[in-house]
């Protein structure tokens, strides 16, 4: 597990609790009652300040998923060390 994977599990464990957040990572895709709007928001802004990037509405809505949200931070670090 790299270094992102890892920041980005102690986030989600930080906002929804380590069960839900297991729950959700491990998901079979489908929406987790816990990841509501306000969770999305709250979601995005605490990556945001974790990792120091920024989110366009465009890419805040692609954040459906563990995968999704990991695969878009990582695109969003290796741009800025490019």
């Amino acid at each position: 597990m790299n270094e992102t994977t890892q920041a980005l599990r102690r986030v989600f464990d930080q906002l929804f609790g380590p069960s839900v957040a297991e729950e959700i990572i491990a998901g079979d895709g489908r929406p987790h009652p816990a990841w509501d709007s306000v969770a999305q928001i709250n979601l995005v802004m605490a990556i945001e300040q974790r990792f120091g990037i920024t989110f366009s509405p465009e890419e805040a809505g692609m954040t459906t998923s563990f995968e999704s949200i990991r695969d878009l931070v990582e695109a969003k670090l290796a741009s800025r060390t490019a």
